[in-house]
């Protein structure tokens, strides 16, 4: 993944630094650096994903960060999405940072 994230994305956004944060059927969420060193997020939409997240694109496409995430940039399946630069990175820092409780995954623990 990381090695089709820099050869999409290192020309056309010059991000750097790719990391896989997670997997899904629709998506692969990948934290990179942008020119300047800010993290952000790219979104990788599988074939899954471009079918039932599409319009949802289009959506914030149109918004245009009006009440809604702004897209810095998107080409094809790929994402660059502003506001989720501190939520994603955050939160996903969080999880990793915090120890694991059995209870936390089982209600009846």
């Amino acid at each position: 993944m990381a090695d089709a994230i820099e050869e999409t994305f290192l020309r056309a956004w010059k991000v750097s630094s790719p990391e896989l944060l997670v997997e899904t059927v629709t998506s692969q969420i990948v934290k990179v650096r942008l020119p300047d060193g800010t993290p952000a997020i790219v979104k990788a939409l599988t074939e899954i994903g471009m079918q039932e997240e599409l319009r949802g694109v289009h959506y914030l496409d149109w918004h245009d960060g009006n009440g809604a995430i702004r897209l810095l940039a998107q080409e094809d399946n790929l994402l660059l999405p502003d506001s989720a630069r501190s939520s994603i990175i955050s939160t996903n820092t969080a999880m990793r940072t915090q120890p694991q409780s059995p209870s936390m995954f089982c209600a009846s623990c």
